[in-house]
């Protein structure tokens, strides 16, 4: 099976490739009786989610890696499907060790924050805020049938919006979403990270595999 998108669930398969303008041919054969070939999309762009190189940074280092709970995960007290997502950040900060729940309130660390739309398309925000958490918003973007992947909905949670972004404005793949918000703001958060979670829009309570969407594909934790 050829890899889709960015990334791939199987394990033991690190996806490490720049998949842009990528196509495949999927070749039906049985035996030495050659029947057709298929050739598959063009892969589409997708913007990596922590972007790319800068700072003292390279572009590895902001390779996600899995961090908590994962989609179909089999772990969860609650049942495999109780948090149909991906909990992310950054493989850089596993550098010297498993990083500690303060990662982001070390100033060497500030870069890491930042997180980027991998999609076009129409931004909702939705207030979680309360008067204890007074910081609390989820930012989802819809992607309509006419996008490269059409009818999809993409919510990044335990952030905090990047202040241009606006209720039913437009966004473009790799502009800024938000920053990666302190898990002391959000009593969702156990651990600083960012929720990403992908759904179809037409079945909302439907997900598909986030990790699919993270480009240039997943590393495993270290």
């Amino acid at each position: 099976m050829a890899p889709y998108l960015g990334g791939s669930y199987i394990p033991g398969i690190e996806p490490m490739l720049d998949l842009k303008d990528t196509q495949y041919v999927l070749e039906l054969a049985q035996g030495s009786e050659h029947y057709a070939l298929v050739p598959a999309k063009v892969i589409p762009v997708l913007f990596p989610i922590f972007g790319g190189a800068r700072g003292d940074k390279s572009h590895a280092d902001f390779y996600p890696a899995l961090f908590g709970w994962t989609y179909k995960d089999p772990t969860h007290p609650d049942g495999p499907m109780a948090h149909a997502a991906v909990d992310i950040i950054p493989r850089g900060l596993f550098a010297s060790g498993v990083p500690g729940e303060n990662w982001d309130l070390v100033p060497a660390n500030a870069t890491y924050k930042h997180i980027y739309a991998v999609v076009s398309g129409t931004v909702q925000i939705d207030d979680r805020s309360t008067p204890e958490y007074p910081n609390l918003r989820d930012v989802t973007i819809y992607t309509d049938g006419a996008s490269n992947f059409p009818n999809l909905q993409f919510t990044y949670s335990h952030l905090e919006p990047y202040p241009s972004l606006s209720h039913n404005g437009k966004i473009s793949a790799g502009e800024r979403v938000g920053t990666i918000l302190n898990h002391t703001q959000d009593p969702r958060s156990g651990k600083t990270h960012l929720h990403f979670e992908v759904k179809r829009r037409v079945t909302s309570d439907d997900p598909v595999d986030a990790r699919q969407f993270i480009y240039p594909g997943l590393t495993p934790n270290p």
